[in-house]
């Protein structure tokens, strides 16, 4: 008989799903000929859970931030979880593959936590970061990247703590 315990992320996991399937289609468009040919890999949500409260540390540039909102965390087939902690505008986006030796960061947004939007993406190219994970709490540091307010070129440092229901 299936649990009924498992909280289903429902709307949360179906936005997170769509997010990740159309940033895999962005990459597989063809500039050469002008015609755009979507590629995506086949996303398979296997489940997925809201936490109950949001116990989420994020520090940018020594700086505590609050982000108001739940933490949703959705494992994938494949070994990717993603996780979003807040809402919009201000949120940060996680994606993560999670294998037995330590969680790879595969992309880090930290959206609007100071005035603009910050990014790592994997692999790096202007920010870089590393995860940890000790049962469901996970830490994840590094050096984000992003335009300021101004179009500049910005790195900060980041740190964020969180646990996964």
């Amino acid at each position: 008989m299936p649990s009924t315990s498992r909280h289903h992320a429902g709307p949360v996991a179906a936005a997170l799903v769509a997010a990740v399937a159309l940033s895999a289609s962005l990459t597989g468009c063809n500039h050469t000929s002008f015609s755009p040919t979507v590629r995506g890999p086949t996303v398979t949500y296997t489940g997925g859970a809201i936490a109950a409260t949001n116990d989420a540390k994020v520090v940018v540039d020594g700086q505590e931030h609050r982000v108001d909102g739940q933490i949703a965390c959705i494992a994938l087939d494949g070994g990717e979880t993603m996780i979003s902690i807040g809402k919009e505008p201000i949120a940060v986006k996680i994606t993560l593959t999670v294998n037995r030796e330590s969680p790879r960061v595969r992309m880090v947004i930290l959206q609007n936590l100071v005035g603009y939007t910050l990014f790592v993406m994997d692999p790096p190219q202007k920010g870089e970061a590393s995860a940890s994970k000790d049962g469901k709490r996970y830490t994840i540091g590094g050096t984000s990247w992003g335009l300021d307010t101004h179009n500049d070129d910005v790195k900060k440092p980041f740190r964020i703590q969180f646990t996964c229901p």
